[in-house]
């Protein structure tokens, strides 16, 4: 009678490998990028970043900025980097064109504006 070879039905586990870290996920925003109404092709954009999304709760804007334009399309994009906004917030841009003259008494041509627009943080 031949006796087959059977190896043992008990292995030891092998010992668990380590996983590494599991990196997190980076959701800072850095852009701003709206597009403004009737307003392609401006130059010049002086305006301000509000974390607050309406007026009556604005205290100091986080960013303000001078001399942003829009392309042929209407579109402005602001540099947000390092504000502490994540991608998907909302916040409040006020900007205009105006050289902060009176349309009706001083200089100023009355195709200047002002813009309010709630964009969304990306």
């Amino acid at each position: 009678m031949q006796h087959l070879y059977r190896p043992p039905t008990w292995h030891p586990r092998p010992r668990p490998k380590a996983l590494p870290p599991i990196s997190s996920v980076n959701t800072s925003a850095t852009t701003l990028t709206f597009t403004v109404s009737g307003g392609t092709s401006l130059t010049s954009l002086k305006g301000a970043v509000f974390s607050q999304v309406t007026p009556d709760l604005w205290t100091s804007p986080i960013k303000q900025f001078a001399n942003e334009t829009t392309d042929g399309s209407g579109v402005c994009s602001i540099d947000i980097t390092g504000l502490g906004r994540s991608i998907g917030d909302l916040v409040a841009v006020v900007l205009t064109n105006s050289d902060g003259t009176s349309t009706a008494v001083g200089s100023q041509s009355s195709t200047r504006r002002f813009f309010y627009i709630v964009g969304t943080c990306s």
